[in-house]
């Protein structure tokens, strides 16, 4: 109820509720698929992980800054690097590998795709999963077949007390268990290397090696973006531009809505020489207190009449629609998204550029390096190497594989800037034409004159110029030739004096 009595639905709060709220059917925010489940073993999340994952569809800054960082971070490739000190690692260790990565292909899907939508979902979600499959047959249930992305807001963890191994007295720790659920349907995991076995459809835990392959449940390898708000889950970069990214939304529809509505301003309107009735101004009253809220831009249509009194004129009534100015709102939004914009930036640690955003003179030189820099270390850099020890670890170790460790390629923003220098160079100097340098940029070729020639300086080596060029060269050549045949003509007249 706000202050001058007026009630709100609920929907209209849940609309942009991060906070789970019981049944709430929303339209722009799904149900928390294990609502039911948290009144028993499973942990909630501290934010609603389906809310998470709708957060990049809302903001186009939010949508390519995880982009960038799960490209930057898994997304230039990667390499086997022999251990230190190791002067002969084994060749068919490499095989092995290779061979792992083959099968992870045979699923559907490459290695690299696996890896950037683990990134992807650490920088959307804080939470990063990935399946781990074992080799079936005996002798070989050992080492991994291959391994699978799970979309993390699937997936929620158990909670930490004691659960009874069947068959056994034993007990393991419930904070290892894994639960995933699509639609009506559960499957149960646990975490990579956990001593015990997990029945895939009813979640019992049994000593390791008692369930066969089919019924066995598979290992996650979760990374979390830490938060002290659980022990269990990550939170993503964004979480302190909520704001920023909800307040953006809502420019962008009130400004949707005021188009849809024909560009219509806002409008006063006036009546004279009628009175209202109660129930027609309690009609206004309700239409801007509550329906323009719901529809922003909306129309209110109103009708007035009076009665003639006697035989004799009356004054006119009169309805008079009086535009207010927009253009003071319009630039405080403009502005507003702008600040909306550098906030979301922010706080995901990506400089401007790495979002496709070219903010033309706003930087000099050398505080951009340094924002890249600082980027690049603080970001790039440390996810990498926490993933790459979490990867040799639990992947390269069980495969068998000690004399390489993973490594993904670094991302090096003073080499692609000299690259590009060089490619600037070789077109100046005319060995490059625009289509090839197109090519280099990922962009496609255009099949437009001039697109395929070369140009020194800007200047292009055809037409004219090469014209010029060409009759440059003939009369050095008709100078170099006259030279020649003058010096031929002085040493056969020396010749002649000396006889």
């Amino acid at each position: 109820m706000t202050s001058d009595g007026k009630l709100i639905k609920k929907g209209q709060l849940d609309r942009y509720s991060l906070k789970q709220q019981g049944e709430a059917q929303s339209k722009q925010i799904p149900d928390d698929r294990f609502e039911k489940e948290y009144k028993g073993d499973i942990l909630k999340p501290p934010y609603s992980l389906e809310t998470l994952a709708q957060l990049p569809e809302m903001s186009t800054w939010h949508y390519r800054a995880c982009n960038a960082k799960a490209m930057d971070v898994v997304g230039h490739g990667y390499y086997l690097e022999p251990v230190e000190k190791l002067e002969n690692p084994s060749e068919q260790q490499k095989q092995d590998w290779q061979d792992f990565t083959e099968r992870c292909e045979a699923q559907g899907t490459t290695l690299d795709e696996i890896l950037f939508r683990f990134a992807y979902d650490y920088e959307t979600l804080g939470n990063g999963i990935i399946e781990l499959i074992r080799m079936p047959g005996e002798g070989t249930e050992g080492h991994w077949h291959s391994i699978s992305h799970m979309p993390a807001h699937t997936v929620r963890r158990h909670t930490d007390k004691k659960v009874l191994m069947h068959t056994t007295d034993d007990t393991v720790e419930g904070s290892q268990i894994y639960i995933q659920k699509r639609g009506n349907n559960k499957s149960y995991f646990k975490r990579a290397g956990a001593e015990f076995d997990i029945h895939c459809k009813t979640g019992d835990v049994y000593p390791l090696g008692h369930l066969s392959y089919a019924e066995r449940g598979n290992e996650v390898l979760h990374t979390e973006n830490y938060t002290n708000k659980s022990d269990y889950y990550g939170l993503p970069d964004i979480m302190p531009a909520l704001p920023a990214i909800l307040g953006d939304r809502e420019a962008q529809m009130y400004n949707v809505d005021f188009f849809e509505n024909h560009g219509v301003p806002d409008y006063a309107v006036t009546v004279t020489g009628a009175d209202l009735d109660s129930d027609t101004e309690d009609i206004i009253h309700d239409y801007f207190q509550n329906k323009v809220k719901e529809t922003r831009r909306s129309t209110l249509v109103l009708t007035a009449t009076k009665e003639q009194a006697g035989m004799g004129n009356s004054d006119p009534i009169e309805i008079k629609f009086h535009k207010l100015s927009t253009e003071i709102k319009d630039g405080s939004f403009k502005l507003y998204r702008q600040d909306n914009r550098d906030e979301i930036l922010s706080a995901n640690g990506v400089p401007p550029y790495r979002a496709s955003l070219a903010l033309v003179g706003s930087l000099g030189g050398d505080l951009a390096k340094d924002m890249d820099e600082i980027y690049k270390e603080n970001i790039v850099d440390y996810r990498q190497t926490v993933i790459e020890k979490r990867f040799n670890t639990y992947l390269l170790k069980p495969l068998g594989i000690t004399d390489w460790k993973l490594r993904f390629v670094e991302f090096d923003t003073a080499s692609a800037e000299k690259e590009d220098e060089k490619r600037k160079d070789f077109f100046d100097r005319g060995s490059l034409t625009p289509n090839e340098l197109r090519e280099y940029q990922g962009k496609e070729p255009i099949d437009e004159p001039g697109m395929n020639s070369f140009y020194i300086q800007g200047q292009p080596i055809a037409g004219p110029l090469a014209d010029k060029l060409q009759q440059a060269q003939k009369s050095q050549e008709a100078t170099a030739n006259s030279l020649a045949s003058l010096r031929q003509d002085l040493r056969e007249v020396v010749r002649k004096d000396a006889q």
